[in-house]
């Protein structure tokens, strides 16, 4: 594989970094314009579209990833190509479909299951996108698998490009109209974004399906059949959309509960537009580093998980443990320790760093549940994470009717950490089951952790001089002197050896 794992990985990074830059900055501008009861009904219509994005899309890139690694590490080139065409095929029904549901039953959506019949509109105007991301993400995974990002990033950038600039001209043109209506015009950006990137990913892709078919050779072709797309499919699949429709139904009990305990319905959806749509993008935002990692594990882990090279797929696993928790400690450190400056900084609202301090602590849960939930689909462990989140939605629907009524907002966070810790640890001890492995806490924790504490120590020494009251010059020089100071040592001495390894990884 020599340079190509590395060279994907710079791409994704720098690609990952600008657009999760350029949706933060979009987050701010929604914020500014909608306000936090604005982004509390942004995320209700979001959390009912997942729900239809699951049915969509669900298991269809997974399937794609996965059975195009496989064939094409069986150098099976007529197989990807009929294997890509039914994949293709499926996205189409698949999305059509959902868009249809979700289209003609929008108000009875908005009603009945977010409780909010303004978000109506907002959800006919997003069914439209649905066929499109559905057609785009059976394309994506193919790339992954021939490790080919290129495309993927050139249109994920195409994306971003046209959803900013659609929502800004947009809310330019309805300055001063009435929040649901903003909210609504804000959705018209996000599908015409999918459909120009699903048109991006099919001329990409004919390209390709050319270049595939005159290097066809002579040997029998190995498609996998219905049956096996289906087997990797079906799965995730299930797990997506009953894990939608769990969050749906979460999402629309919080702002529920919250009203009982505020006493408004208007105060409950702000608080809850505050901590999931503004507190929770910012603290997954340094994540852009390590998603680039979770997209190119997967046909990596799937590929030495088909060879069955145990040895390969430990160290690749254990190296991926290692930069994970070496980069989600010192991102939780950070937001727990200047959650009140980053907030007045970004949003210029106090609220959002309560927030944040109360969930920086969870961040390294959080960012190593994902990259978990990556390997074990990589490793064919769908069902075991799929019966870790119905048991931890249970717990959290449980916990939402019993507990927001009392202690509002500040229950819900304690629900939110309390269950990312739960799923993590659950994830996490049937991964190493699986692969043989064990935790390597001197490797992976404790030699992050002291150079967290010299990073502390250099951040300390660095704010000594600032006034305690200047808390953005505080945020810039000694926020600052922290994360550079933890760079500079986090990287010779634990991750220089770990991206040098994966670098050169054959599997």
């Amino acid at each position: 594989m020599t340079n190509i794992y590395l060279k994907n990985a710079a791409i994704l990074t720098a690609a990952s970094l600008v657009l999760r830059a350029a949706g933060m900055g979009l987050r701010v501008l929604l914020a500014a314009h909608l306000g936090s009861e604005g982004m509390g009904l942004y995320q209700l219509v979001f959390t009912a579209y997942g729900v239809c994005i699951a049915m969509a899309v669900g298991g269809l890139s997974v399937a794609s990833t996965r059975l195009s690694a496989q064939a094409l590490a069986q150098n099976d080139r007529r197989g990807v190509c009929r294997l890509m065409q039914r994949l293709i095929g499926m996205g189409a029904v698949l999305g059509c479909t959902a868009a249809a549901a979700q289209y003609l039953l929008a108000n009875v959506l908005a009603r009945w299951l977010l409780g909010d019949l303004r978000a109506a509109a907002a959800l006919q105007i997003l069914a439209f996108s649905l066929p499109f991301m559905a057609v785009g993400a059976a394309i994506r995974g193919y790339y992954m698998a021939a490790r080919n990002v290129r495309p993927n990033v050139a249109a994920q950038l195409a994306e971003q490009a046209v959803r900013i600039a659609v929502i800004v001209l947009l809310l330019h043109t309805a300055t001063g109209a009435e929040m649901p209506r903003m909210v609504a015009l804000v959705t018209m950006g996000n599908t015409l974004s999918e459909a120009i990137s699903c048109l991006w990913m099919l001329c990409f892709w004919r390209g390709e399906k050319r270049a595939l078919q005159r290097s066809i050779s002579a040997l029998p072709t190995c498609v996998p059949g219905w049956g096996k797309v289906m087997e990797v499919f079906l799965p995730v699949e299930g797990n997506r959309v009953v894990s939608s429709l769990l969050r749906t139904a979460e999402t629309s009990l919080v702002p529920a509960c919250l009203a009982l305990y505020a006493g408004s319905r208007s105060m409950a959806l702000s608080q809850f537009g505050a901590l999931r749509g503004m507190a929770m993008p910012l603290l997954t935002f340094p994540f852009s580093f390590l998603a680039t990692l979770s997209g190119l594990l997967m046909p990596e882990i799937a590929r030495a998980h088909t060879a069955q090279n145990k040895s390969a797929l430990q160290s690749l696993v254990g190296r991926t443990m290692a930069v994970t928790l070496g980069i989600s400690l010192f991102a939780g450190a950070f937001f727990t320790l200047w959650a009140v400056p980053l907030a007045q900084l970004i949003y210029r609202d106090v609220e959002v760093g309560q927030y944040l301090a109360w969930l920086g602590p969870i961040v390294p849960f959080m960012y190593l549940e994902s990259m978990v939930d990556g390997i074990m689909k990589g490793i064919g462990e769908q069902l075991a994470s799929f019966r870790y989140e119905m048991l931890n939605s249970a717990l959290r629907l449980s916990a939402i009717l019993f507990l927001l009524p009392r202690f509002g907002i500040a229950g819900y966070a304690a629900i939110v950490a309390a269950s990312n810790v739960f799923t993590c640890l659950l994830n996490l001890r049937r991964m190493l089951q699986v692969l043989q492995m064990r935790f390597c806490w001197e490797e992976w924790l404790v030699r992050p952790g002291l150079i967290l504490l010299a990073s502390l120590l250099v951040c300390m020494a660095a704010q000594g001089s600032i006034p305690s009251a200047d808390h953005i010059r505080r945020l810039f020089v000694a926020g600052g002197a922290m994360a550079l100071s933890y760079a500079a040592l986090l990287w010779p001495l634990c991750l220089r050896r770990h991206f040098a390894a994966l670098q050169n990884k054959k599997v």
